[in-house]
C-alpha cells in the first residue's frame, strides 16, 4: 500500500483506495483542508513505510481529477477537501427535482 505500483491497472486502484481512505476520514473528521506531505495516514510508524512523495501527489492529483479537492495555494502544499463532488451534488439536485 505504501510503494506506488508500477502497473497503471494496478496503481489506478492504489490510488482510488487511498482516495476512499482520506473521504472517509475527513467524513468522519469534519475536516476540510489537508495537508498532503504531514497527513498522518500517509505514513505507518510501525511498520517504517511511508508513501513517497511520488505517490502522494499521484492520490492528491487524483482527488482534484475526480472533483473531491482543490488546491488552496500554487505550490500545491495544502488542498481543500470535498466530499461530493460538483457534479455528485448536481446529479442529486436533480434526481430531487425530478
Amino acid at each position: 500500500m505504501y510503494t506506488l505500483q508500477p502497473c497503471l491497472q494496478t496503481r489506478s486502484k492504489q490510488v482510488a483506495l487511498w482516495s476512499e481512505i482520506i473521504l472517509k476520514y475527513f467524513a468522519h473528521s469534519k475536516e476540510t483542508i489537508m495537508i498532503p506531505a504531514t497527513f498522518e495516514y500517509f505514513r505507518n510508524d510501525e511498520i517504517d513505510r511511508t508513501l513517497s512523495a511520488e505517490g502522494i501527489n499521484a492520490v492528491m492529483e487524483y482527488l482534484v481529477r475526480q472533483g473531491n479537492a482543490t488546491w488552496d495555494d500554487r505550490d500545491k502544499s495544502r488542498a481543500r477537501i470535498v466530499l461530493k463532488s460538483e457534479a455528485t451534488v448536481a446529479a442529486e439536485i436533480y434526481k430531487w427535482v425530478m
